[in-house]
Order: C-alpha cells, then structure tokens, then sequence
C-alpha cells in the first residue's frame, strides 16, 4: 500500500515538477481561491507529413521520438525565443482536486499553496546562459509566498549562484519532462498529435502512467488506474504553453487535477523593487 501511495506521489510530482522546475522554497503559505480554467481545443489533428521547416531526420512527425521532439523545441526556442536582456516568465498553477488550499509537509511543517502565481525576471547574457534572476512566488490574494535571488557576479554580487545551472533554456521549454523519459530509454509510450489554437501549430504531447492496481487519492471521487500528463507548445517557436494532468478512475472517467500555464513577456525591464536587491557594482 505504502508503495502504491508513494508511485501515485511520484506521477502527481512528476507532473509538479515539471511545472515547478527549481528553485522557489516556499513558507508561510496561506489559502488562495479557485483560478478560471483556460477553455482548450478538443479535436486534435494527428498530422503525418513533413512539414518544410523541420530536418529531415524528424520530418515523420507523428513517428518522432521524445529526444527528436526535444531537439526540435530547443533549436527553435533559440531561434525565436531567446535574446540577450531581461525576461520575464509569469507562472499559474491551478489545483483542480477542490480539496483543501495547501498541504504541510509532515517532516518540517512547512506550508505549500495549492494555487499559485510566479513571476521570475531572468537576464540572459550574449550567449543565452541565465545569468541573474529574481522570483517572486504569490498565492492569489497576492500574498507572497516566497523570494528568491540568483547571480554568478555577470550582474552585480554573486548569490546563491548554484541555482542557475537549474533555469537555463530548459526553463523557457519545459521539456526536463521529456529529458526523463529519454533518459529512462524512452520505454514510455508517447504520444505526438498536432491541433490549431487561435491560429497557431500546437504540438500535444501525451504520456501515461498506469498502476498494476487501482489507488485512492484525496480530491478524486474514484480510485485512479493512471495518470496522463498532456503538455501543449507552440511548434513554431518551440515555447511552452501549459501543462495538465488527468487522472483516469476506476469507472473509465478522467477527473483534471492540475494545470500550469505559462506566459513570457520579453519587453519590459524588472521593477526597481527587483534591482535595487542586486549589487550595481560586479565583484572584482
């Protein structure tokens, strides 16, 4: 039972993780509302030729593997994405189980929010390595949950710099999910479909974890026998657009328990609240 319940933690995390990534260590925690659900596209286009812009070793889409598919993000987040300069990444996190607004962590008491926004300005230097950040984690009544700063000394004073090798590009793309499922040998069933969202080529990516038996899990109003990840890029410019996770119960049903959306604002410069917090003078 012990390792039923631990697996359901690791999918439920593994679909957390990829949404949380890094860095924010958050505390005092308190009780955030509901966030709207964002209405998405149900007919998906399964589209199998080529299209012109892509190698031709990827050129059978619908056939791609994980590391193909992460190839393609990365070298075309680079392409459109990715400039020298400050960037802000906005992230919402909605908790769709409508059971309580945190939870404690039992080992140290500490406090996690259930929803949640994050906004974290990072400054990329000529060579598009992240080289200062500033995040700034908020439950939905605006209370802040957590700060964290970062810089190796490229933008004033070194702070707890052995965070950045964390919140490099991989941060903008959100593919460490499929980064795993490479490096367990890709023995999870993926599956690669295209759909139009507002004009735009959207690549949807669905992977599953089934459990040899079904399990309980607070929120669901059914045990679970597995949980589906669906991730969603623009394929144009390889940049993340959000992420959900289904568990399917005992009756056939899916129930949604989570969402991250992910927005990127490349215009604007952080606030002097942010700046002020870094050394203006670089470390000798």
């Amino acid at each position: 039972m012990y390792r039923k319940a631990y697996i359901v933690l690791i999918a439920l995390l593994g679909l957390a993780a990829g949404f949380i990534l890094l860095m924010a260590q958050t505390s005092g925690e308190v009780k955030g509302e509901p966030a709207a659900q964002t209405a998405l596209p149900t007919a998906v286009e399964e589209v199998i030729q080529a299209e012109p812009s892509v190698a031709p070793a990827v050129a059978a889409e619908v056939a791609m593997s994980a590391a193909q598919v992460r190839e393609v993000l990365l070298e075309r987040a680079k392409q459109n994405l990715f400039k020298p300069g400050w960037v802000l990444v906005r992230e919402t996190f909605t908790d769709f189980t409508k059971t309580e607004d945190y939870v404690v962590v039992p080992l140290n008491g500490q406090i996690i929010p259930k929803n949640w926004v994050r906004e974290t300005w990072l400054l990329v230097d000529e060579g598009l390595q992240v080289k200062a950040m500033f995040s700034e984690k908020k439950m939905l009544d605006g209370t802040i949950v957590s700060l964290t700063r970062a810089s190796d000394g490229f933008f004033g004073k070194t702070l707890n710099a052995e965070i950045l090798p964390n919140v490099q590009i991989d941060y903008w793309t959100k593919t460490e999910t499929m980064h795993r499922l490479i490096e367990q040998g890709e023995t999870q069933e993926v599956v690669f479909q295209f759909l139009s969202l507002d004009g735009k080529r959207i690549l949807h990516v669905v992977y599953s974890d089934v459990f040899p038996s079904p399990v309980r899990m607070d929120g669901l109003k059914q045990p679970l026998i597995s949980f589906t990840t669906e991730d969603y890029y623009d394929w144009q410019t390889g940049q993340f657009l959000l992420s959900e996770g289904w568990a399917t119960l005992t009756d056939d049903s899916r129930q949604l328990v989570g969402r991250l959306e992910m927005v990127l604002d490349f215009n604007s410069t952080p606030p002097e609240s942010v700046l002020e917090g870094f050394s203006i003078t670089p470390e000798e």
